[in-house]
């Protein structure tokens, strides 16, 4: 199943589903400074955490920034000369458990024409693991100038083959995912070639804005989300 389509803006909510998640079928400025390459490609400021598009081990850095919970803020910048898309390691995980409100924001190095630089999957695998559980817990996350390519997890277990690019799971927290200005294309999984998402509360909110979804496909269901 393929789908192709640009999403200018929409918000789902999620309605409490025990055994599936809901299924939506569809064909789917920054200027910060750019670290130093040798001797600082990463480091906290504040509140916020920067690194830099070609980074050495660029998914450890990032998810050791997402592991430190004082970073409310990631951003990877890129310079004139970052051009390249970039392959991930391993997948970002994100898994929110404890009490309370968690807020994160990823941006990425895409400018705010697009289309590049572009994240590449690891191989195999989807960019972003997002899970959510325990009564009390809750994350509001908002993932924007991303182009997501590439992510394919059809061959995986039956339990790990939803959400190409991108998964999110809420068992009895709450999930609010925002999306902007970003780009999935050419991912591929069971279910939800591009995104899926999956909530076991009525209380969780998935919202698009000014994204384009193409060529992700769903060998069973949810060519774009699921």
């Amino acid at each position: 199943m393929r789908s192709s389509y640009s999403v200018p803006n929409l918000t789902l909510l999620l309605i409490g589903l025990l055994a599936q998640s809901a299924c939506f079928q569809a064909s789917e400025e920054l200027v910060s400074p750019v670290l130093n390459k040798v001797t600082m490609d990463a480091r906290a400021r504040d509140l916020e955490c920067v690194v830099g598009l070609n980074t050495p081990g660029l998914s450890g850095v990032l998810q050791d920034f997402i592991d430190e919970r004082s970073c409310t803020r990631i951003e990877i910048t890129a310079g004139e000369d970052d051009v390249l898309d970039v392959q991930l390691d391993s997948p970002l995980v994100i898994h929110e458990s404890q009490s309370g409100t968690r807020t994160l924001e990823l941006i990425g190095p895409a400018g705010a024409g697009l289309p590049g630089p572009a994240l590449l999957a690891p191989s195999g695998k989807r960019h972003f693991d997002v899970q959510v559980e325990g009564p009390g817990s809750a994350l509001e996350l908002r993932l924007s100038h991303l182009i997501l390519r590439g992510g394919d997890v059809s061959a995986a277990t039956e339990s790990e083959s939803q959400g190409g690019a991108l998964r999110g799971i809420s068992k009895n927290g709450k999930l609010t995912l925002v999306v902007d200005n970003s780009r999935f294309e050419g991912n591929s999984a069971t279910h939800g070639g591009a995104i899926f998402l999956q909530a076991l509360s009525e209380d969780n909110t998935l919202q698009l804005s000014n994204v384009t979804l193409e060529n992700n496909r769903a060998r069973l269901s949810g060519g774009a989300i699921f």
